[in-house]
């Protein structure tokens, strides 16, 4: 018995957005047939897959399956080559495989925006600034940063004068703006601009304003705040998306009547492109990440406020061993990945999955609202084990934004076809409670199903093709969008709403 495998062509040329690939052929050296499996190593299973899962040769044949890639247009994986392995096992003998070796070609693109920081200033004498180039392509670039002011009234210095920005770094400039001459009486509004050029692409400008105060007032010059949207702009530079979906037709938060749709590729429209649509209208999910819930706008998540403590509280009745464990890790990650704080409330027998649950409950929680309750419910059906559900996760937005929310796993579940074998606690390898966990609590903060198999989101958790239990390059992207790095939100004050069950958007399932 034995098997020989290859991958063709070499390279794979690929570029950002484009699904393309070749064959991993596979002949079968041994004296009968034989049914052989697919696995793409760890990191080139960020962005690739198999498929067919498996094939069958005879004895002396050949077979081919397609291995395809779909890369997102961010900073990973960087410009040039990659190389991959393929490992091809066989079924019936699992000590019987080989590894086939393969290259993508990744194509470069450039992606690039540069601000100012602060972008107004106002004072009598120099103003300091901070000039940022934010690469947000995968290919590394340099920029030749230039200052002029419209006037001709001020002395413009930079330093350094060149850049040079790594794929997802953001590298940056000192800028001293002075006035030639001095003003006695009044203000006078100084516009200037900041060009960085890069080769490849039209150059960048930042525009700036020194509001010139006269030495008469005895003012001490004051460097004024920034506007709120440029520090978003600046921390949002890397989060790059590459698809967006949705399960439900009332996953999107209605659109007021004549409000005009936001700009194609407008950075302040993260949302655009990444609802969670309804598949039987749209055909497909999104690939990388979609949000169940965006503004009236379409342009941005609905979400929870990332800069207050959120509350969690658990109700142990009917968890698995180390389940309550399970859900405090799944939010240590969480935090990690969103930049969250939570409180752990502790452990509840009087709340839990409840589509009647007010999110609004003083005489329990204070004058704050309700925490997420995590729950385990029995949830399959008389007489068997269900292998359908395993669990389900709701956020409950109040004024455009996400109060608190609910999830209940089934501890009925199991993974095999025989409903024999139950999930297995822990964060390891393959199918976990872990899994499960993050993926639930996904859409209880407002993330919806995708496309990618390398993607926790992914609606299908045998098809996923991680292999631990973490986030991928989806997920990351998601989280950015939705946690403390694209910055706060206004929590509503608590008070009595209608519940969850009331309009309920979407329930959500992650399905061994």
């Amino acid at each position: 018995m034995g098997v020989d495998a290859v991958i063709v062509p070499r390279p794979l040329k690929v570029a950002a957005l484009d699904v393309t690939g070749g064959e991993v052929r596979v002949t079968n050296t041994g004296a009968a047939e034989d049914e052989y499996s697919f696995a793409i190593d760890r990191e080139a299973a960020q962005w690739g897959w198999v498929t067919p899962p498996t094939v069958t040769v005879p004895a002396g044949g050949q077979a081919a399956v397609k291995v395809l890639f779909r890369l997102p247009k961010a900073p990973k994986p960087p410009a040039g080559p990659l190389p991959f392995t393929v490992t091809v096992t066989s079924v019936r003998e699992r000590a019987m495989s080989t590894v086939a070796d393969g290259v993508v070609d990744v194509a470069p693109f450039s992606d690039a925006i540069a601000t100012l920081n602060p972008p107004t200033a106002q004072g009598s004498g120099p103003s300091h600034h901070t000039v940022a180039v934010s690469n947000r392509g995968n290919a590394p670039v340099r920029a030749r940063l230039t200052a002029t002011d419209t006037g001709g009234d001020l002395d413009l210095d930079i330093e350094p004068v060149t850049l040079e920005a790594a794929p997802g770094t953001s590298v940056s400039a000192n800028l001293r703006v002075t006035p030639k001459q001095r003003l006695r009486r009044g203000t006078a509004e100084r516009s200037f601009q900041v060009l960085a050029a890069i080769e490849g692409q039209e150059p960048l400008r930042a525009d700036g304003k020194l509001v010139q105060e006269g030495t008469g007032f005895g003012k001490t010059p004051v460097v004024v705040g920034i506007v709120v949207a440029v520090l978003l702009l600046a921390v949002a530079a890397f989060a790059m998306a590459s698809g967006g979906g949705a399960d439900s037709p009332d996953a999107r938060v209605p659109a007021a009547s004549g409000a005009a749709p936001p700009a194609a590729n407008d950075p302040a429209c993260p949302a655009r492109g990444h609802d969670n649509r309804d598949r039987s209208a749209t055909g497909a999910l999104p690939f990388n990440y979609s949000f169940l819930f965006t503004t009236p706008d379409g342009c941005k998540p609905v979400r929870f406020n990332p800069c207050e403590p959120i509350h969690y509280i658990i109700n142990p009745a009917n968890a698995p061993n180390g389940g309550v464990e399970d859900v405090r890790q799944a939010f240590r990650l969480i935090a990690e990945a969103g930049g969250y704080t939570f409180v752990d409330d502790g452990l509840t027998d009087a709340d839990r999955f409840d589509f009647g649950r007010p999110a609004y409950n003083p005489a329990r929680y204070g004058e704050r609202w309700a925490p997420i309750v995590v729950s385990w419910g029995r949830l399959g059906s008389v007489g068997r084990n269900d292998v359908v559900i395993a669990g389900m996760g709701n956020g409950h937005v109040v004024d455009g934004v996400i109060v608190t929310g609910m999830l209940n796993l089934n501890a009925d579940a199991r993974i095999d076809i025989a409903r024999e074998t139950p999930i297995p606690s822990g964060y390891g390898e393959g199918i976990s409670w872990g899994r499960v966990i993050l993926h639930e609590l996904g859409h209880v903060f407002g993330l919806g199903h995708v496309q990618s198999r390398n993607s926790i989101m992914h609606e299908a958790l045998l098809e996923q093709t991680l292999s631990r239990t973490e986030y991928g390059v989806g997920d990351i992207q998601a989280w950015r969008q939705i946690g403390r790095q694209a910055g706060c939100v206004e929590t509503p004050a608590p008070r009595p709403v209608p519940p969850i069950g009331a309009n309920r958007a979407t329930t959500t399932t992650a399905r061994p």
